[in-house]
């Protein structure tokens, strides 16, 4: 399956949350999804219910890697990333395994997820950002979306309610400048 990235669309989602729509994204990165399940179970076990903590798996897969660097480079004023093997980490959750902590990405400059079988409207599984204990905003995942965002914003996943394996995809990028978003001008 082909991406079509010359319809790729941007939603500024708040000044430092920002969502790009790539036509067939989730059924591409779908069929990655049991060899990712399998890697991540033999890593972290298949019952991660009485964990408060366990690890995204880094994959490496240059044509995956590389949607995400074409993104950056086609919407943010950046530099070349410091890192010249930078692998993506692979999170799973659902209604029984899951853990919900706020974190960061940082050292690193720009943070981006995207998600495989995300959870359904009033199924739980959105992302909550915190910016302010006053404004914490959520979004629910949708398919054929990922969300980008400066490394240092906390959010954490939010519980769901479904047994559906949801398969978070997290990449992260160095940036030896602050990134300026070329559509908004948001700077990070």
């Amino acid at each position: 399956m082909l991406l079509d990235f010359n319809n790729i669309s941007f939603k500024k989602i708040d000044s430092f949350i920002h969502a790009y729509h790539i036509p067939f994204l989730h059924d591409y990165l779908l069929s990655f999804s049991e060899e990712w399940i399998e890697i991540f179970e033999n890593k972290n076990g298949t019952n991660q219910r009485k964990k408060t903590q366990f690890e995204n798996i880094l994959i490496n897969n240059e044509k995956v890697d590389n949607l995400f660097t074409q993104i950056l480079h086609n919407y943010y004023l950046i530099d070349k990333t410091w890192v010249i093997n930078n692998p993506f980490g692979i999170y799973i959750q659902d209604k029984d395994s899951n853990i919900s902590a706020y974190h960061n990405h940082t050292p690193n400059t720009i943070a981006s997820t995207t998600y495989i079988n995300p959870p359904l409207e009033n199924e739980g599984g959105e992302i909550q950002f915190y910016l302010h204990e006053i404004y914490q905003p959520k979004i629910l995942p949708q398919k054929d979306f990922i969300y980008i965002f400066p490394a240092w914003l906390m959010h954490r996943p939010l519980p769901q309610t479904t047994n559906q394996k949801r398969i978070c995809i997290n990449w992260s990028y160095n940036s030896s400048k602050r990134p300026t978003h070329k559509l908004t001008g948001d700077r990070w």
